[in-house]
């Protein structure tokens, strides 16, 4: 379990997945609430495709979480926002495991990011991973256009240095 760095009472806990983030909040003793799946498993957009994966806001011990994984407080929103006391995080997120939000696991609207956001901020707010691959998945539909368009280009450059005209039709034209 590499820390990088210091973690606080308070502070928001990035855990380095392979392609991903797990989020959590720190609330001392060496524990972190987490909204993840049950036991030992780590990759909770499992239950996005398999709806007998029910994750669940819980308490665990943070090197239990982290495992082999790096991690580290990762409070990337506070010049955005106010944080609230360490008090009001620890309250809220206790809470939850008595109280649970209804929520039903979805990448981008109720994941472990958004509710570490909403225990430190009081926000709900996207988060910074789901931000990510909209930008990826924009980069790749337009990537995706100028590869089609370049395509086309070459097939019409090619049929013009060949000799081949490229016949249009009309709706005079009849068959």
């Amino acid at each position: 379990m590499p820390q990088i760095g210091t973690i606080e009472i308070g502070d928001m806990v990035n855990f380095d997945r392979v392609f991903y983030s797990h989020w959590g909040v720190y609330i001392g003793l060496g524990k972190v609430v987490h909204f993840g799946l049950e036991g030992n498993e780590k990759n909770s957009i499992k239950c996005f495709f398999d709806k007998n994966q029910i994750p669940k806001f819980r308490k665990d011990e943070l090197s239990e979480v982290a495992g082999e994984d790096f991690y580290c407080a990762d409070n990337y929103l506070d010049a955005k926002y106010r944080p609230r006391t360490i008090s009001e995080i620890c309250n809220y997120a206790e809470k939850r495991l008595k109280k649970p939000l209804d929520w039903e696991y979805n990448p981008i609207w109720r994941n472990c990011e958004k509710f570490a956001i909403d225990c430190r901020y009081g926000v709900l707010k996207v988060g910074r991973q789901v931000e990510t691959v909209g930008k990826v998945g924009a980069a790749i539909g337009i990537g995706a256009a100028i590869g089609v368009g370049v395509f086309c280009l070459s097939k019409m450059l090619s049929a013009t240095a060949s000799g081949t005209e490229i016949e249009e039709k009309s709706d005079d034209d009849e068959d």
